[in-house]
């Protein structure tokens, strides 16, 4: 009796003990179950309940001026900004915008599965060529959202038949820059939040 005792003890320990590591879908492993053509439709799975169905994007003209400011000076590079979106994808409904490429027969995903989630490649050294890639889901805290007051009142919108295309400029500060090791990755993740806008 005694030895049941301990067995169901030990038993109950080792669940406890087990249920005390990171929370499960921190790890991910992303792939490609699908891809209809190369601008269509690509079905992403991220995990059971992330499966994004994916759309190719543009949101940056193929001239693209980087600016920064260098001991006061100001710099400006030219980037090709359709070479920069060429992986970049979105899911309308699941109001997702990543980026993804083909790496050593894995898949490497960047940018943003929701409001509050990212997911970003972890950096493992040891994988080998062919097995696939792991990447880290991360919560973001989701700031106040500021709603306009009920006082003004916004003008019917009158299509007249012409666009018009406006210039945006981003200022990111130097806290925010350190956290992207290139100027292409920055240009990535802020394409990728332009991209949700636009969606939204």
């Amino acid at each position: 009796m005694f030895a049941i005792f301990q067995c169901t003890f030990f038993s109950w320990m080792a669940l406890r003990v087990a249920y005390c590591g990171p929370p499960p879908g921190n790890v991910v492993y992303p792939r490609l179950l699908q891809s209809r053509g190369l601008d269509a439709e690509k079905i992403l799975y991220i995990q059971d309940d992330i499966v994004l169905r994916l759309q190719k994007t543009s949101v940056l003209s193929e001239g693209f001026v980087f600016s920064e400011n260098i001991d006061g000076t100001r710099v400006d590079k030219i980037m090709n900004g359709k070479k920069l979106e060429e992986n970049m994808y979105y899911d309308r409904n699941r109001m997702a915008s990543v980026n993804i490429e083909n790496k050593n027969g894995g898949v490497e995903v960047k940018g943003i599965l929701s409001d509050t989630l990212r997911i970003t490649p972890l950096d493992l050294s040891a994988r080998s060529n062919g097995s696939p890639i792991p990447h880290k889901i991360y919560k973001v805290d989701q700031r106040r959202v500021i709603r306009p007051s009920n006082e003004s009142v916004v003008p019917e919108k009158i299509y007249n038949g012409t666009t018009f295309y406006a210039e945006l400029k981003i200022v990111v500060d130097v806290n925010h820059r350190r956290a992207f090791d290139t100027d292409e990755n920055l240009v990535h993740y802020l394409a990728l939040c332009i991209k949700l806008v636009l969606v939204w």
